[in-house]
C-alpha cells in the first residue's frame, strides 16, 4: 500500500523478503518469496492465488490491541436517526457496486430501517459514491441513507456503538472495522467470500463460536440482516460470545510462536 516500500521490495534490497497481510492480496513481485497469512481465513486452494509461498499463522494471524471502550452517546448527540439503524463502516473504496442490491433490499424490506455509511466528504469519489447508492435504492428510500464524513477513531467507535447491526461488505470484508464492532458489542452479519480478503469477518465470527450471522449467499445477506436487526436473542447471544472470547481471539500467543518457527526455519534452524 506504501508505494515507496513497494518499490523497495521490487528492487530486492533484502536477501529474503516477506510480506504480511496488511494488504490481503499477493504482491505479484518475484523478489518477495513468502506471505505471512491468517491460515484460518484462507480457503483450501489458497496457494493458487499467491505468487509467494504462504506461511500460515493461527487465529487472526496477528495480535490486535483492542481500543478503549467508547463513551456511550445518544444518537441525537451523534447526529444519527432513531429507529432501527444498520451501519456499513467501511471506506467507500471497499463498498463495490455488487453491494448495492443488498442495501436496496434492506431499505425496501423495512420501511423504518435507516442505513449509515461513510462518504460525506467533499471529494469527487465520495460524490459519485453517494449518487450511485441513491440511484440504486430509489428516490424515496434514499432519504434513509445517511452518509458520515471521515471521523476520528474515538468518534467512529461511539458511532458504531449507537447502531443496531453491522452489514459486512462483499468481496473485501471488514478487518479492523469488524474488530472495532466486536469491541463495542455490535452484532454483525456477513457472507463469506472466495478469497481470504472476503473471509476475514466470517472467520472472526466462526472462531468466536457465533452462529446465525453468516449468510449462505450474497442474495441472502439482506434477508439475514432483516431478521437479525430486531432479534434480541441473537443480539444477547452475540454479545455473550464476544465477551467470553474476544480477548483470546485478538491476543493469541500462538501467533508469536508460529511466527518464530517460520523465521527459524528460514534461517536454517
Amino acid at each position: 500500500m506504501d508505494q515507496r516500500l513497494f518499490a523497495a521490495a521490487a528492487s530486492g534490497l533484502g536477501r529474503q523478503q516477506w510480506t504480511a497481510w496488511g494488504h490481503p492480496v499477493t504482491t505479484g513481485l518475484p523478489r518477495v518469496s513468502h506471505f505471512l497469512t491468517c491460515g484460518d481465513m484462507e480457503p483450501v486452494n489458497a496457494q493458487s492465488a499467491y505468487r509467494e509461498t504462504l506461511l500460515p499463522l493461527p487465529g487472526l494471524g496477528t495480535r490486535f490491541a483492542l481500543p478503549a471502550l467508547p463513551v456511550r452517546r445518544s444518537r441525537s448527540d451523534l447526529g444519527l436517526p432513531e429507529g432501527r439503524l444498520a451501519v456499513v463502516p467501511q471506506s467507500i473504496f471497499k463498498v463495490l457496486p455488487d453491494n448495492d442490491a443488498i442495501y436496496a433490499r434492506l431499505l425496501d424490506g423495512d420501511g423504518d430501517l435507516n442505513l449509515v455509511l461513510f462518504g460525506a466528504d467533499l471529494t469527487a469519489d465520495a460524490a459519485r459514491f453517494r449518487a450511485r447508492l441513491s440511484t440504486a435504492v430509489g428516490k424515496s428510500a434514499a432519504k434513509r441513507l445517511h452518509f458520515l464524513p471521515e471521523i476520528t477513531r474515538a468518534e467512529f467507535l461511539e458511532t458504531i456503538a449507537a447502531c443496531d447491526l453491522m452489514i459486512d461488505t462483499l468481496g473485501w470484508s471488514g478487518g479492523n472495522s469488524a474488530l472495532d464492532a466486536l469491541r463495542v458489542g455490535l452484532p454483525i452479519v456477513t457472507c463469506q467470500g472466495e478469497f481470504m480478503r472476503g473471509r476475514q469477518c466470517a472467520t472472526m465470527l466462526r472462531l468466536l463460536g457465533i452462529e446465525g450471522a453468516l449468510a449462505e449467499s450474497p442474495e441472502d445477506l439482506a434477508e439475514l440482516a432483516l431478521q437479525r436487526i430486531g432479534d434480541g436473542d441473537f443480539r444477547a447471544e452475540f454479545r455473550d460470545r464476544v465477551d467470553r472470547g474476544l480477548n483470546d481471539l485478538v491476543d493469541n500467543p500462538a501467533c508469536d510462536r508460529a511466527l518464530m518457527t517460520h523465521i527459524e526455519n528460514a534461517l536454517g534452524g
